[in-house]
């Protein structure tokens, strides 16, 4: 038996959802549950492997476009959210301030301060004097800037919080203005993140912001330029507009303003054959100004949607075609900044990057480049986007170099040569074959590429991780120099989030988009790391035991900690093929269970969280489409009682849901037809509060009495998704809502129709996913999705203020930014910072009153900080003396790591394991050492600074480095190494002073290799054993002077073993009182024979002078010595001398020592001779001669001579073109050395030699003239007179085409095509004029096209066969059809069981009967399914299936079988005909029926080992069985009169059952048990006596 199924597709409008003949509710969810959306293939494990962890935004965005869209128009309504931020706009936040958001109770801001997001803007500020601010857009987070994007700990600021759309995609300034800048948002490809709401313009250089009304209807803005033409400033939007479900959203094309954004006219041309214009992907400007498009599919469903085009015009109103690639889509374009021939397209096609082409003439010819090829074993070689480039695509030229440029898709590449090969220059993990590269980590996917204006080094890169920086581009393939720039880049975009149980306790949990699970420990706005990878998503912490936390993946994987998130072990469930791609979940902290969505009938359940999960899943009764959204009662304790919402509007209340679970449909037909997003409860399980995050329906419903009856709390809520809720538990009166703009609040929810006003008080107009609340102290946090985590205490009892702050650094250098961070509690509104003394400045735009200020220092010594909080509760003031240092500090600077903390920082780029400070033993003081976990940390290659606080060497010498260390190597392969780097400019560069590293021949380990983590012990552990004899002693002598200094030690992995280092001491003595030698001489340059005099110039008081000077070959003179304080010299020999002083004191003494100081020149005999750069010269060429002095001196003078009379100029060259045969050439050169005999000498003649100029002929030939369309045609040349290497310039209809080579093939030629060459000699006198060859006229003949038969949609079953067909396009040409090919095909027809299961080519080809045959062939590939033949054996009572497949059923008599008949094996439950259907989503095939006719209620008894004993009983009646399968049992007892005196019930899972009843109590007499077993019943008569 087989089934036959037909997938079609369905463009439906809102009118035809809801169908006439069920109701609306089921259709509806029919409608769900047919949507394309929801029936995307899901990736098999090892698929999802080879993904980027962070990856698939379309999946969220095609989830998030069912969940709100507006059921009765089948799409988002996001065009209504214009009226809600108009709405906000006019509100008052007049709100009581125990309400999060309140003015009271403000939203905090948590962070990350460390993790980006997806940017796609990025933009150098023109205006900047330190050329370093940067600005970006995430495309959620709004607009930002940062001051500083050298240094990492620069922050970001934002400007758009209260901006009415985040969405920020493009942002550019006015080349004639450069204080007015454009925004444009909307993420416009395919499944961008955010609708946008047009442009925004600053006149002031960002300062403020308008939106331009005439662009409020732009909501897909993919680029932006602004152009100079001739003066004024004309804007280019490039735009594309979205269909869906019968509506368009904005507009489509290129939008043009001359008028700074008043009014704007569509530019682009229409595309051929319709009336609807190109859509514009990308704009760039060249060098000639010249402006360049282009293009992406439109969203029409024309036959030609315009992709794949390049177009480019001079005037910005009439345009020209100048490629068309076939099949293209997306093109993304780059310009060579200094050369404006050379232009550059990458096209995506069939959703990969299917080519690079370059034009280096502007566009008239185009050739194809080579794509560069990833080293991810996961990304195939042919598309380096991995299938995304609709998405990931990216591409930019050096400003300085056309031939050097990059490409970004899912990882970034480097081409110096045009593109004809690559150099992979980052890497998002270290797996896929990807730890061998030595690049740097750069997070996955590739946005935006911006170099910094007129440098080739510096480059910023956007991506799915925020902001990258570089200032090496040219090492970037093998060094890491590309780091993140995301210092307070908040735009995270959040999914969930989980809070710890603890009162008052900074750490949390939150999923993510694009950057896994992050978890946050600080307070305030801090820093965050990774528990776990991926596209973050639902998460919990257990708020019984919070030991116990789970983060998740997509669909059902989830991850376990047991140690309170210290370690996450391997995933305890990983299954793709479940569930939704963030699929909702909740935690029952009573219980330890975790339930989640898994399909349309069923839910997700894992058990034993606390000790061993074990996955399991219930079919709740009624339910028939998937889970939206669950929420655990924390009222019910014993057990689980589970509420469910559904995508379809449905909502259940499902008791016992961790056993033998109860579900009842506790929902309203009063519902509208959409998705539950949120359950919560209030005082107990009959207060709910139900929201929908649908456009166009009543969003919040209440029930008060179990879900009995429900009614409306839309009151005046804007139409807007709404996404959670949360009554305020001190006052339920109080509800507040996580929706599409923000958090909305009312203070009368009780009202029949509650007032709702926003509660964004520090917070930005940004969609809120989440709120969660802690009981302990009522702590609300929100997560957001494009601005991160928030926090309010708003629901807990009014506080007021306690001051608490930290530094980031507390120790810096001069001029460096430091953090000032607010950590107080209490919810303070104002700040008020005081520093003292006030030799310093606030930077970054902030001042005494900001919450985070950053300052500098600009004077060395100790600074008290202070700071005042209040709120409207009242103030705290806490002051902090001595709390920062500015400078560096003196020597000698000692760390053996025995405090609390260490003034040492920590540098850890991939924010994995790093230094920490480790217990250790056998180093002295104490028992703490500074330590890297190398036997752990499996990311080879990374590498993990240790950064000393900055270091005053300004009056020190003899300085010194010396410190301890402790290692082991894992093995000779598993070794890491160590190198030592320091700083004179705090930090900002560094170079190498020493490297230790663990090769066999170095081997810097001091005990032996060691397969356990290695933790020093003893003495004999550490350096200074009889291994390693002494620690390191670093001579710092050459940084002398130096006032700050930094010292880097640079722990580098090879996953051997740990690394520890004590001790660490710089010291040096102190310079102050030392004699500082220093001398001069009256003379450095003199002839043999002189005498010079020595001056000592030393300071300090010296008392003795020691002078030494080498080499030999001088004397004292004067009746001076070596002693003397200032001694005369007699110079004898030639040469260079070094001059030494030692001075000394009784504190001691220096050196001053001046290398090759004294130059001492023989007494010589100048001479010069003359060079021509040639032995002969063409007429009119240049002819140079050059002038090679001996002893000439510093400058010697020239006069050149022509037979004998004076020409030129007073230079060491001479040249001429007008020369004629036999003239003689010399040279007179007087010398300015001091120590000559005679200064005038003059050169030997060279005499010309003129020769006259050659012209060559050349002629062309072909084997054949006449070709089949697509056959290369060589053409060689034969030349006369050409020369030794004549160049070539070969024309195809006058268009120059080929290479500079004596031959030229091409296989595109058309008919009637014209072949010619000409050739430019390369003789030593060859004309410029080229020789022409003959014109050869070409004869080409067209292809035939075969076109086959359309593939069937779905793979054919064993059994099916298909009529194979073809039909040619002969171009009028008799020729021959061959018969088809292939597996499975006999005569025409292909025959699946022939075939057998798999996918098979099939072809077929033809050819003209003429010669040229011109032969073709196609072909099309058929799959077959492989579902087995089914058969079934029988063992007792039960039927085994022998063959394995995804479904299966068990039939009787046709029918399904009774009991659970879905599974591999069947208990007998009656006697009849059975059969067993095998199934997978393409076909079902049935076996052979067979006939059970032995069964009855004894054998099953029999066969169970039924017992019922002791009967009669006097106490306790036992019952057993043995292997009955799986089942539920239910126990019944009832008395002689038929009442019903005890029941029970369990689920059977094939194990022995034994069940015992006390009838102590019972009355003597005859009783009936009655025991049923799936559809079994078994009758006992019991006697109790």
């Amino acid at each position: 038996m087989r089934k036959v199924i037909f997938l079609s597709l369905l463009l439906l409008t809102g009118s035809q959802i809801i169908k006439k003949d069920i109701s609306s509710r089921e259709a509806y969810k029919t409608f769900l549950a047919e949507h394309p959306f929801n029936n995307r293939p899901h990736f098999t494990k090892q698929e999802w492997k080879q993904q980027p962890p962070q990856d698939r935004p379309d999946l969220a965005w095609e989830q998030n476009y069912l969940a709100t869209m507006d059921p009765f128009l089948g799409r988002p309504a996001v065009e209504r959210l214009e009226q809600v931020y108009q709405i906000v706009d006019q509100s008052n936040n007049q709100l009581s301030p125990s309400i999060p958001g309140s003015a009271g109770s403000p939203w905090t801001e948590r962070g990350p301060d460390n993790v980006g997001g997806r940017t796609r803007a990025i933009m150098w500020d023109p205006n900047a004097s330190s050329g370093n601010k940067v600005w970006a857009g995430g495309v959620t987070g709004g607009l930002w800037y940062n001051n500083n994007i050298t240094s990492s700990t620069s922050a970001w600021v934002s400007v758009s919080n209260q901006w009415d759309n985040l969405a920020i995609t493009a942002i550019a300034y006015d080349p004639n203005n450069s204080q007015i800048f454009y925004v444009g948002t909307g993420e416009g490809w395919g499944a961008g993140a955010s609708r946008g709401a047009g442009i925004w313009k600053s006149t002031n250089g960002g300062t403020s912001w308008t939106q331009l009304s005439s662009t409020t209807n732009y909501h897909y803005i993919n680029d932006l330029v602004v152009r100079n033409e001739n003066g004024s400033s004309v804007v280019y939007a490039a735009c594309r507009e979205n269909y869906f479900r019968g509506q368009w959203h904005g507009v489509n094309g290129l939008y043009r303003s001359a008028n700074g954004g008043t009014s704007w006219s569509q530019v682009l041309p229409n595309i051929p054959g319709t009336s609807s214009q190109y859509a514009a992907a990308d704009i760039e400007i060249a060098a000639d100004n010249r402006i360049w498009i282009g293009t992406q599919e439109t969203s029409l469903g024309l036959s030609d949607q315009g992709g794949g085009r390049v177009l480019y015009s001079d005037n910005g109103t009439s345009w020209t075609v100048s490629r068309t690639i076939a099949n293209g889509e997306r093109v993304e374009l780059a310009c060579a900044p200094n050369n404006s021939n050379y232009v550059y397209a990458l096209t995506e096609i069939g959703g990969q990057a299917g080519e690079i082409a370059r034009s280096t003439n502007k566009g008239s010819t185009w050739t194809t480049r080579n794509e560069p090829a990833d080293v991810d074993i996961g990304i195939p070689n042919t598309d380096f986007t991995r299938g995304q480039a609709w998405y990931d695509l990216i591409m930019a030229v050096d400003p300085n170099n056309a031939n050097t440029l990059i490409v970004g898709g899912i990882n970034l590449f480097r081409s110096t040569d045009g593109a004809s090969t690559w150099s992979q220059i980052s890497k998002w993990s270290n797996n896929n074959n990807l730890a061998a590269l030595n690049c740097s980590y750069v997070h996955a996917d590739q946005h935006q590429i911006v170099f910094k204006p007129n440098s080739s080094s510096t480059v910023l890169f956007g991506t799915d991780g925020g902001v990258f920086y570089t200032t090496s581009l040219a090492t970037a393939a093998t060094s890491n120099v590309i780091s993140a720039r995301n210092q307070d880049y908040n735009v995270t975009q959040f999914y969930a989030a989980a809070l710890h149980p603890s009162a008052g306790s900074n750490y949390a949990l939150a999923g993510a988009q694009d950057n896994g699970t992050q978890k946050f420990t600080a307070a305030g706005f801090g820093s965050t790391s990774q528990a776990t990878g991926g596209d973050g998503a639902y998460c919990f912490i257990d708020q019984t035991n919070a030991n116990y936390q789970i983060t998740s993946y997509v669909y059902n994987n989830f991850w376990r900690s047991t140690n309170g998130g210290s370690s996450w072990g391997g995933r305890f469930q990983n299954d793709n093929s479940t569930g939704r791609f963030i699929n909702p979940a909740d935690y029952d902290d009573n219980m330890g269970i975790l339930f989640s969505a898994r399909t349309s009938t069923t839910i997700n359940q894992v058990l034993g969280i606390r000790t061993s999960p074990s996955i399991w899943s219930i079919s709740p009764s009624g339910l028939n489409s998937m889970a939206s959204h669950l929420r655990v009662s924390p009222y019910t304790t014993t057990s689980t009682t589970l509420f469910v919402g559904t995508e379809g509007g449905d909502l259940f209340k499902i008791t016992n849901a961790n056993s033998a679970h109860t579900s009842t449909n506790i929902g309203s037909s009063s519902f509208p037809n959409g998705h539950i997003s949120c359950v919560e409860l209030g005082a107990n399980e009959n207060e709910i509060l139900v929201t929908f995050s649908n456009y166009g329906v009543n969003s919040v419903w209440y029930s008060s009495n179990g879900g009995t009856s429900w009614q409306s709390k839309e009151g005046n809520l804007p139409d807007m998704p709404v996404r959670w809720a949360l009554f305020n538990p001190n006052n339920r009166n109080e509800v507040i809502l996580a929706t599409e703009v923000g958090v909305w609040s009312t203070s009368n929810f009780n009202s029949s129709s509650p007032n709702w006003t926003a509660s964004n008080s520090g917070l930005s107009r940004v969609r809120v996913d989440m709120l969660q609340i802690r009981d302990s102290d009522k702590t609300v946090i929100a997560a957001t999705h494009g601005r991160g985590l928030f926090s309010s205490n708003g629901f807990s009892v009014p506080q007021v203020p306690v001051a608490d702050f930290y530094a980031d650094p507390e120790m810096a250098c001069l001029n460096e930014n430091i953090q000032l961070s607010d950590s107080s509690t209490g919810n303070p509104t104002a700040w008020q910072w005081s520093i003292s003394p006030n030799t310093f400045s606030f930077v970054a735009g902030s001042s005494s009153s900001s919450q985070h200020p950053q300052i500098q220092l600009n004077a060395a010594g100790t600074y008290t900080v202070s700071l005042i909080v209040s709120n409207a509760n009242g103030s705290d003031t806490l002051s902090k003396s001595s709390f920062l240092l500015g400078g560096g500090l003196g020597l000698p600077f000692v760390e053996d790591f025995e405090g609390t903390s260490s003034l040492f920082t920590v540098e850890n780029p991939d924010n994995g394991v790093t230094w920490a400070l480790n217990t250790i033993g056998g180093s002295s003081p104490g028992n703490t050492a500074a330590g890297i976990d190398f036997f752990n940390y499996s990311s080879a290659g990374e590498r993990d600074g240790l950064i000393s606080p900055p270091l005053n060497f300004s009056n020190y010498s003899s300085i010194t480095l010396d410190f301890d260390y402790a290692y082991a190597r894992y093995s000779s392969t598993y070794r890491d190494s160590m190198a030592i780097y320091i700083s004179t400019d705090c930090g900002t560069t560094y170079q190498r002073i020493a490297s230790y590293s663990s090769d066999p021949s170095v081997n810097f380990a001091t005990v032996a290799d060691q397969t356990s983590g290695f933790s020093p012990s003893s003495a004999s552990d550490w350096c200074g054993n009889s291994i390693i004899t002494s620690c390191p002693t670093i001579n710092l002598n050459s940084y002398a002077g130096q006032s700050e200094v930094r010292i880097k030690f640079e722990a580098i992995n090879g996953y051997g073993n740990n690394l520890y280092l004590d001790n660490i001491n710089v010291s040096g003595i102190q310079s102050s009182n030392l004699p500082l030698a220093d001398f001069s001489a009256n003379d450095s340059s003199i002839c043999a024979g002189s005498s010079i005099s020595f001056s000592d110039l030393s300071s300090n008081n010296p008392s003795a002078w020691a002078w030494t000077i080498s080499p030999a070959g001088y004397s004292y003179t004067g009746g001076t010595n070596s002693s003397s304080q200032n001694p005369q010299v007699q110079f004898n020999n030639a040469g260079s001398y070094t001059i030494s002083l030692n001075a000394s004191n009784s504190f001691g003494s220096t050196n001053a020592t001046k290398t090759a100081f004294i130059q001492v020149d023989a007494t010589i005999n100048p001479s010069v001779s003359i060079s021509a750069n040639a032995s002969a010269w063409c007429a009119g060429q240049n002819a140079i001669f050059t002038a090679s002095p001996t002893a000439g001196g510093s400058s010697p003078s020239y006069q050149w001579k022509v037979n004998g009379l004076n020409v030129g100029s007073n230079s060491a060259s001479y040249s001429s073109t007008s020369l004629n045969q036999g003239d003689a050439v010399s040279v007179e050169m007087t010398s300015n050395n001091i120590c000559v005999s005679n200064p005038v000498v003059n050169s030997t003649s060279i005499s010309v030699i003129i020769n006259p100029p050659t012209v060559p002929s050349v002629s062309i030939s072909t084997a054949n003239t006449t070709l089949c369309a697509g056959s290369n045609a060589n053409f060689s040349a034969s030349v006369t007179n050409g020369g030794s290497s004549p160049s070539y310039q070969w024309k195809l209809n006058g268009i120059n085409v080929g290479t500079n080579s004596s031959s030229y093939a091409n296989s595109t030629l058309n008919n009637n095509d014209q072949v010619w060459v000409e050739v430019t000699g390369s003789g030593s006198c060859a004309s410029s004029s080229p020789g022409i060859s003959n014109t050869l006229n070409m004869d080409i003949r067209a292809l035939p096209v075969i076109s086959t038969m359309s593939p069937p949609f779905a793979p054919l079953c064993l059994g099916d066969s298909l009529v194979l067909s073809a039909t040619v396009t002969t171009n009028g040409i008799p020729g021959t059809l061959t018969s088809w090919s292939g597996n499975g095909v006999q005569n025409g027809v292909f025959y699946a069981s022939l075939a057998g299961a798999g996918t098979h080519n099939l072809s077929i080809g033809y050819l003209y009967s003429s010669a040229p045959n011109c032969p073709v062939n196609a072909s099309f590939q058929v799959s077959v399914d492989a579902l087995p033949s089914p058969s079934f054996s029988r063992s007792g009572l039960v039927l085994s299936a022998n063959q394995t497949a995804p479904n299966y059923l068990w039939l009787l008599n046709g029918n399904p079988a009774p009991g659970t008949n879905n599974q591999a094996t069947y208990n007998l439950q009656t006697n009849g005909t059975y059969s067993l259907e095998l199934s997978n989503t393409i076909c079902s095939l049935e076996s052979d029926p067979v006939d059970i006719i032995d069964l009855s209620i004894e054998s099953l008894k029999s066969e169970w080992q039924w017992q019922v004993y002791p009967n009669p009983s006097q106490d306790i009646l036992h019952i057993s069985l043995m292997n009955p399968g799986q089942a539920e049992m239910e126990i019944s007892l009832f008395d002689a009169r038929g009442a019903l005196l005890y029941t029970s019930r369990r689920n059977l899972n094939g194990q022995e059952v034994l069940e015992s009843l006390s009838v102590k109590n019972f009355a003597a007499g005859i009783y009936h048990l009655k025991v049923k077993i799936g559809d079994l019943v078994f009758d006992e008569k019991i006697r109790k006596e």
